[in-house]
């Protein structure tokens, strides 16, 4: 079974091969890897999407057939939002402190 752009469901396989990680390709997708491992995991994601299911169940199976090592790229991303809200907070009360402690010797 291959998916390719012919292919009905071809749009939900590149998504899901694009949002996960291949664990034995350092830094790579498992869309842009040839790896045999990759190369195993994409087969199963075409056959999966063959049989009708959706993106989620498919995500689901994968993780349950080889992992969590595979898992999305948006989980690990989901953590620089906040630290940079964080960092910004310190960045405020810096300039707050800054202004209430140097401002006044300024006046004098």
């Amino acid at each position: 079974m291959q998916c390719d752009a012919t292919t009905p469901y071809f749009h939900d396989y590149d998504a899901i091969t694009h949002a996960l990680r291949c664990p034995v390709c350092e830094g790579q997708l498992i869309a842009s890897s040839d790896a045999p491992f990759a190369l195993s995991v994409k087969k199963d994601i075409c056959t999966a999407l063959h049989e009708g299911k959706t993106r989620l169940e498919v995500i689901a199976y994968v993780e349950d057939a080889y992992g969590s090592g595979l898992r999305p790229l948006e989980d690990e991303q989901g953590g620089v939002l906040p630290m940079v809200g964080i960092l910004v907070l310190c960045a405020l009360v810096a300039l707050l402190l800054m202004r209430t402690l140097i401002a006044p010797r300024i006046k004098q």
